[in-house]
């Protein structure tokens, strides 16, 4: 049960509230599946690097058809509280936040097979990284990115491609390489902030 220390909407809190928990603080934790913890208060928000993930809900995961990836649960929460309108059947959605890591756990292969899957990630370098990669390993693909200045260096498949960081986009990278996707971006909400009550 969460605290109601949290000020979290109701719609909100009723969605999530088998997904997290709160301390005596009234800190949100959200425990992933390899025994890591992410814990945001109002001072600090740890996110675990983890070859776990956590999700939004662990059964009838037959009815889910929208999947929703992002690097933290707060993300997640931040997002169904502004778009939550445009889903009504919320028996329908997944959240997965997989936290700081560029390996990612191969159960998200299966768990996105057949879904429409979207990313909330920033437009920062490193998460446009992220969801490059991410796209590739659900396609069990593999993309090799270095970055070196202010350059990204991409290889797949006996390709290559050099670009400016500002010139790299999933949409950039997938059709370069030519690798067909569903999987939408820039779904991510200008602002992750929860606020909490003390």
């Amino acid at each position: 049960m969460v605290s109601r220390k949290a000020a979290i909407k109701t719609f909100v809190y009723d969605f999530f509230a088998g997904a997290l928990s709160t301390n005596d603080s009234g800190d949100l934790l959200f425990d992933y599946s390899s025994g890591e913890r992410e814990h945001y208060s109002s001072n600090f928000h740890r996110i675990p690097i983890s070859q776990g993930y956590w999700s939004s809900k662990t059964d009838g995961l037959n009815l889910v058809r929208f999947i929703f990836i992002s690097e933290s649960a707060i993300q997640s929460l931040s997002f169904y509280d502004r778009n939550a309108y445009k889903y009504p059947k919320t028996e329908q959605l997944l959240f997965i936040s997989i936290g700081c890591t560029s390996r990612f756990p191969t159960a998200l292969i299966a768990l996105c097979k057949g879904k429409k899957v979207s990313f909330l990630f920033s437009s920062d370098i490193l998460d446009i990284i992220t969801q490059v990669k991410l796209c590739f390993f659900l396609k069990s693909r593999k993309i090799f990115i270095t970055i070196s200045n202010e350059m990204v260096f991409c290889s797949y498949n006996e390709k290559f491609l050099s670009a400016m960081q500002p010139k790299i986009t999933l949409r950039l990278l997938l059709n370069y390489f030519q690798l067909r996707s569903e999987y939408c971006t820039n779904r991510h909400s200008p602002s992750t902030r929860i606020e909490l009550v003390k």
